[in-house]
C-alpha cells in the first residue's frame, strides 16, 4: 500500500461544479473572485467551457451609481 505525503501550502480553495458534466473541482478563492469580476471563460477538468454570467456586487454598485448620476 502506498502512502500519500500531504504538504500544506496555504492556498484557500473554493468548490466549483461544472454545469455540463457535474464534476466537482476546487480552485483558488482569489482566482474565483477574479472570474466573478471579469466573467472570463474557464474550463472544468473535462474541458467544458464555463463562465459566471451574473453581475458581481461591484458591477451592480456601478450601475446604481450611474443611475443616480443620470
Amino acid at each position: 500500500m502506498q502512502t500519500m505525503q500531504i504538504t500544506e501550502i496555504g492556498i484557500e480553495l473554493g468548490r466549483c461544479q461544472c454545469s455540463e458534466c457535474g464534476m466537482v473541482y476546487y480552485v483558488p478563492v482569489s482566482w474565483r473572485k477574479q472570474r466573478n469580476k471579469d466573467h472570463a471563460t474557464f474550463y472544468c477538468p473535462n474541458g467544458h467551457g464555463q463562465y459566471i454570467p451574473a453581475k458581481s456586487d461591484a458591477d451592480l454598485l456601478k450601475e446604481q451609481l450611474n443611475n443616480v448620476k443620470a
